[in-house]
């Protein structure tokens, strides 16, 4: 058996997310992408994909000194100690561990990502999983052939079903869209490395996002596009100006908006949707909440409430919406400042 290392193969992760709404559960398939440009055939071969990475060498590389000197105006240095701030140690080229007549790949990124949406989807076998303290392998149980053509082949590694908690988010000042987003945790055994996912909703496709590195047991969400299911709509019902006080007259700006949520699924939904109150950053520029009512909102600290107050004049409900409810919440504020004074963002 010949063991020997070769340059211009690699691999990268690729992912297919489906969630299936009725049943809150993301079908989550877990593909490689391959390309060999190695000038050798791969044919009908055991194909082992690793997460290990050959070219960053076996250890670290050691520390530099960082040297400082008296600055001599007849005598300067040839190499500047600032240049360490920037100094790298040398790598070798991306390159992958070819193990006798079958193909151990390790993840080097050779492009992968900008050409990952350009492949089919395959049919998906579950491939045997071998980890250690560093790294994990997957052995992919059917035989392959890769041309040394420099093209991507796709295989399947795994697949997986996670049963998922969705809510929907929303800022209504910005965009009336309610987005639906699912929480899950990964309990497979193996990670899920960093890559590209395309996402669908039942059977309707999303979007292509990308998927951070998920080890097992760790949790992970994923964004699933505007979902017209769970509506809302912001009307700004009315704005007037008045003005105020004996002695020293004082200007006030009165808004008041209705916003209305609707959840017209079968099933109940959760939303969650953003407000954000004017913040004053003089004495003299008085915002008050006038609906909800103060004591009706809880803070990050003190947690329980519908609406909570967070940084920046953030205002955020949590809405339990029962199948086909329909809710109004009132939001009205008050902007106070003395009259001679001017005020920029008053609207």
């Amino acid at each position: 058996l010949l063991d020997y290392a070769v340059p211009g193969a690699a691999w990268a992760p690729d992912y297919t997310a489906r969630l299936h709404s009725e049943k809150r559960a993301i079908e989550l398939t877990y593909f490689g992408l391959v390309i060999n440009a190695t000038g050798e055939d791969w044919k009908n071969i055991a194909l082992t994909l690793s997460t290990a990475r050959p070219n960053l060498g076996a250890g670290a590389p050691e520390p530099q000194p960082w040297i400082l000197e008296a600055y001599r105006h007849e005598e300067q240095s040839k190499v500047s100690s600032f240049s360490l701030l920037s100094r790298k140690p040398k790598r070798p080229d991306p390159s992958s561990t070819v193990l006798g007549s079958d193909a151990g790949l390790s993840g080097s990124s050779l492009g992968l990502d900008s050409a990952a949406s350009e492949v089919d989807d395959t049919t998906v076998s579950l491939a045997t999983l071998d980890t250690s303290v560093s790294s994990a392998s997957f052995a992919i149980p059917v035989k392959t052939t890769i041309p040394s053509d420099g093209t991507l082949q796709k295989v399947g590694i795994a697949t997986a079903t996670l049963a998922a908690n969705l809510q929907y988010q929303s800022t209504p000042a910005r965009l009336e869209t309610a987005f639906l987003g699912a929480s899950t945790t990964n309990t497979t055994d193996f990670p899920f490395i960093a890559g590209s996912v395309s996402t669908f909703l039942d059977n309707t496709f999303v979007a292509t996002g990308s998927l951070k590195t998920v080890m097992p047991g760790e949790k992970f969400s994923l964004d699933l596009g505007a979902d017209e299911g769970v509506a809302i709509k912001r009307k700004l019902v009315k704005r007037f100006t008045e003005d105020t006080g004996l002695t020293s007259k004082t200007k006030r700006v009165t808004y008041e908006f209705v916003l209305t949520a609707t959840n017209h699924k079968r099933t109940a939904e959760r939303l969650v949707f953003t407000e954000v109150l004017p913040t004053s950053r003089d004495e003299k520029i008085i915002v008050k909440l006038l609906a909800p009512a103060e004591k009706d909102v809880g803070t990050k600290d003190k947690p329980g409430r519908e609406v909570t107050r967070e940084e920046d004049g953030k205002l955020v409900w949590r809405l339990d919406l029962k199948p086909g409810e329909k809710r109004e919440i009132p939001l009205k504020f008050s902007i106070e400042h003395p009259i001679d004074l001017p005020v920029s963002g008053v609207e």
